[in-house]
């Protein structure tokens, strides 16, 4: 008796490259992603008086968000997909849209706000991590 092999093939279009600008922009939304499904944490809670924070319909938003970011983070790095790339990168810029209210809105904590702006950095250098070409 004669032992046969298989080899199983992924399906990568021939060309289709994920740089490790690629992948470094991969890991740094992977882990934005994670930080947006970790709001949920914050759902439901109750503020000092005076103090504003995030409605929890906007925590949701950006969790469902993470979600979207997390899986189209590991397609892009399994799969080699240009297209979850492009999706990662989509759901980070609308989840940093969630956040410009903590510019706008008064008695939002120092703190909050300094944690918006670095996430904001973070979100535009990782987007252009993400659609790099190189």
């Amino acid at each position: 008796m004669g032992t046969t092999s298989t080899t199983v093939r992924t399906a990568v279009p021939p060309g289709t490259t994920v740089s490790t600008r690629n992948r470094v922009g991969i890991v740094l939304a992977t882990l934005l992603g994670l930080g947006d499904i970790g709001g949920l944490a914050l759902v439901g809670r109750t503020l000092p008086q005076g103090e504003q924070g995030a409605p929890d319909v906007v925590l949701v938003i950006g969790a469902v968000l993470g979600m979207v970011t997390v899986v189209a983070a590991v397609l892009a790095w399994v799969k080699r997909s240009r297209g979850g790339l492009r999706v990662a990168a989509a759901s980070r810029l609308l989840s940093v849209v969630l956040g410009i209210p903590a510019f706008l809105v008064d008695g939002v904590p120092d703190a909050v706000v300094a944690l918006t702006a670095v996430s904001l950095v973070v979100t535009l250098v990782t987007v252009a991590l993400l659609v790099s070409r190189r």
